[in-house]
């Protein structure tokens, strides 16, 4: 195969991605919010099923390519609606991790000054459907070559937002220029945009902006493959094994399950031996995942950023070694941690369109001749979709994490705390044995906080948390349950347990001390403690006798331990 079809046959894989991604991801969402996607047909559908759209990436393609994978899509008009609907999940899905009351995708002509809304899912009745009439309103700005516009809060006075009747119900708004790979652009070349709004007014925080710029990125990447769908071919063979291993890369949202399925998914397309996926992480490159020779050993560890070949391949940017030679033993993963007995060796940046490389992907056979030009090529594709998984997934934890988290202590949340102390009960239900809750609260933090201002609290807080974290198992749980007052789930553990582990907490807390100005401040804390099944056999009830032991210990003097029985004897 020449590289010319290669690269034809690249663009045919990826763009498949597209289209099976909304039957993939359908098993991770909820449907919470509505989807509509627009036509340009002037008959009227039944408003229960949804409209399918005309104005598409896939315009082009109907009768030159689809015909030509018919091994894969037995029913164009079908692939067509699988496509569409890839768009329409994604910003399903942008709708659920950020809360919002509408994502929308948008062509924008510069060249007539009007945007035409292509695909929104929303919770409002208010939409237009030809919103073109309505001029560009609140998205000018991007018209004249910003990237992204923010509008913190929405107002009635602000311009229009084209695809609503009003801007009634919403507080913020957020849009992105999705980036353009087009070799040749002009100042009227069309560009779509990704719009999202909300009811609240607060600000778009620094993770909700980044996890937007990753999802335009991903529609970017779709939009480039679909418009150069023209010039694909056919070759099945290959197509069959790539299809099927970015179909199983598509399929998965967590960091781990991407991990494991890149590698397979490169070992069903080369004869590898060895494969690992290496990150970038500050100064450092890290083998993150590794299935092989020495994989166990290799996994996990860390070398200089441009150390070996693969720091070669993240800081070039480029595919090491730099020529079909393989020299044995080569310096892989470092200068003084050779790898012997290959004879092909592949390393491949993790990159997408050219941006700077997260990673590497390292692959190896016993075999000679395994890395050939076009063999190359078909690995930096499935790199560039490894990359763009890898990155939609560590997006996707870090929304995950934040749902789970106190923002300021880094502890479990209140919910987290409920949901934790639920699986806990059932957990010593099931095999009969106790647990302990301690709620704790810091003294007089009302009066630090007045006295030595809000950051100094912060500060102890965090503080705090810290010692509580470090002081427990990795079977129990730590949380803020709010404000000053914190809770420990102490598991498999009773009273007399529950009660060492407080004291050793309170006297810790008791021997810190801060400054302010000059002057030495010390703090206590008052900790409630009671016991499943003894004290309480149900979570209410659990939760409401601790909460009476912490209030004694705060009446009786504070920075002492009280449990719910020793009130009660």
């Amino acid at each position: 195969m020449t590289s010319v079809n290669l690269t034809f046959l690249s663009i045919i894989i990826v763009t498949l991605v597209a289209g099976i991604s909304w039957f993939l991801i359908r098993s991770f969402t909820k449907k919470r919010v509505s989807h509509r996607s627009l036509s340009t047909r002037t008959e009227k559908l039944p408003k229960s099923k949804p409209v399918t759209t005309q104005k598409t990436i896939r315009e082009p393609l109907a009768d030159s390519i689809l015909s030509d994978i018919d091994t894969y899509s037995s029913n164009k008009n079908s692939f067509q609606e699988d496509i569409d609907s890839s768009c329409t999940l994604l910003l399903q899905i942008i709708c659920q991790a950020l809360s919002l009351t509408s994502a929308a995708l948008l062509k924008a002509d510069p060249a007539v000054k009007k945007v035409y809304l292509h695909t929104i899912s929303t919770e409002k009745k208010d939409i237009l459907d030809d919103c073109a009439s309505r001029g560009i309103g609140i998205f000018s700005v991007l018209f004249q070559g910003h990237k992204d516009v923010k509008v913190c809060p929405v107002s009635q006075q602000v311009a229009n937002i084209p695809y609503y009747t009003s801007n009634k119900g919403i507080g913020s708004l957020l849009a992105t220029r999705i980036p353009d790979h087009t070799k040749t652009k002009t100042s009227n070349t069309p560009f779509w945009i990704l719009s999202i709004d909300r009811s609240s007014d607060k600000e778009w925080t620094e993770d909700e902006q980044e996890f937007i710029r990753l999802a335009a990125g991903k529609i970017s990447r779709e939009i480039y493959i679909g418009n150069q769908l023209l010039q694909a071919a056919r070759y099945t063979n290959v197509v069959s094994r790539l299809y099927k291993g970015i179909k199983r890369l598509n399929s998965v949202l967590e960091l781990k399950e991407t991990f494991d399925i890149a590698i397979d998914s490169v070992k069903e397309l080369v004869d590898a031996d060895f494969v690992a996926i290496s990150l970038l992480q500050d100064t450092e490159h890290t083998i993150v995942r590794a299935d092989g020779y020495q994989a166990e050993e290799l996994e996990g560890c860390k070398y200089l950023h441009n150390d070996g070949l693969v720091g070669q391949a993240i800081h070039c940017n480029h595919w090491m070694p730099p020529t079909e030679t393989y020299p044995d033993p080569a310096p892989v993963f470092s200068r003084n941690k050779l790898i012997p007995g290959f004879k092909s060796l592949l390393i491949v940046p993790l990159s997408q369109q050219g941006d700077k490389a997260i990673g590497a992907l390292t692959i190896a056979s016993q075999k000679t001749g395994i890395f050939s030009r076009d063999q190359r090529h078909i690995m930096e594709l499935i790199a560039g979709q490894i990359a763009a998984k890898i990155e939609l997934a560590q997006a996707h934890e870090k929304i995950y994490q934040m749902a789970l988290t106190d923002g300021l202590t880094g502890l479990n949340n209140h919910r987290t705390f409920q949901l934790g102390l639920d699986n806990m009960i059932i957990r010593s239900r099931r095999q009969s044995s106790s647990l302990c809750l301690i709620l704790c609260d810091i003294d007089h933090f009302k009066k630090i906080n007045d006295s030595y201002g809000h950051p100094f609290g912060d500060k102890v807080l965090k503080k705090v948390a810290e010692i509580l974290k470090l002081s427990i198992r990795q079977v129990d749980l730590a949380a803020r349950y709010g404000g000053e007052e914190f809770a420990l789930i102490l598991e498999a553990s009773d009273e007399e347990g529950g009660r060492i582990q407080a004291e050793r907490v309170r006297t810790t807390i008791e021997e810190l001390s801060f400054s302010s100005k000059g002057k030495k401040i010390t703090i206590t804390m008052s900790f409630g403690l009671a016991s499943y099944p003894v004290d309480a056999d149900n979570k209410a009830e659990l939760i409401d006798r601790a909460d009476q032991a912490l209030y004694s210990a705060k009446e009786s003097g504070r920075n002492r331990t009280v449990s719910w029985s020793e009130l009660h004897k």
